[in-house]
């Protein structure tokens, strides 16, 4: 068995594995940084190195991409963490991070892993509210080229409590609300809402990217 991700959940999941009496042989990652390091006291190799015909187990909570990239691979042979992390006890074992964010991120990779295989639903791994259009990072890589915008806006606080309030009314969609602050005077915070599932046809109206406002006093709705 490989688990595909050498983080924190598949950090549980070589517990678990090693519970069930399943022989890990190794973890997989995209992140080149793990590539030729130990986890767990295994090798950590790219998803295209492994041999042909393994079987993997997916430790992410992105799981559709993963299934996607597989598939490119030539490796058919996946299965989801629910089986084994749903009702495992976290608590017996010692981690590398501190155990309430361990146990959040298998409760958030169980979720996701479950609710994508429900194919009576939509799956959406996140959605995020976009606050501004004036990001002043001017990253490289920004996917919605905000610093080519000839008119960018903020966007009328209303209008994102709308759109949270909207998010808010469809049933078990909310698992993770995060505000971040960077220490610089000019910014200061975004807003993120991680999704797992809508009904299909549900009247979602909100979709953008986590982005940076202009600092201001943080409204009382996200505190």
């Amino acid at each position: 068995m490989v688990i595909f991700g050498a983080s924190i959940v598949g950090e549980v999941l070589f517990h678990a594995c090693k519970e069930a009496g399943i022989e890990v042989e190794c973890f997989c990652d995209n992140d080149t940084r793990k590539l030729k390091t130990k986890f767990c006291s295994l090798n950590v190799l790219h998803p295209a190195k492994v041999k042909k015909g393994s079987e993997f187990i997916i430790a992410s909570t992105y799981i559709m991409d993963i299934i996607a990239q597989l598939k490119l691979l030539g490796q058919t042979k996946w299965q989801d963490c629910t089986g084994l992390l749903r009702d495992f006890n976290i608590f017996k074992y010692k981690y590398s991070a501190p155990t309430a964010y361990v146990e959040y991120m298998v409760n958030a990779c169980v979720l996701c892993h479950s609710n994508y295989l429900d194919k009576s639903k939509l799956f959406l791994r996140s959605v995020d509210i976009v606050v501004t259009e004036k990001c002043s990072q001017k990253c490289r890589d920004c996917c919605n080229l905000m610093q080519y915008y000839k008119h960018p806006r903020n966007i009328e606080t209303d209008k994102t409590i709308l759109s949270i309030n909207k998010l808010a009314t469809i049933p078990k969609l909310l698992s993770r609300f995060i505000l971040f602050q960077n220490k610089k005077a000019e910014i200061v915070v975004s807003i993120k809402i991680t999704v797992h599932t809508i009904p299909i046809n549900h009247p979602l109206g909100v979709c953008g990217f986590r982005l940076r406002v202009p600092y201001r006093p943080i409204p009382k709705f996200v505190r």
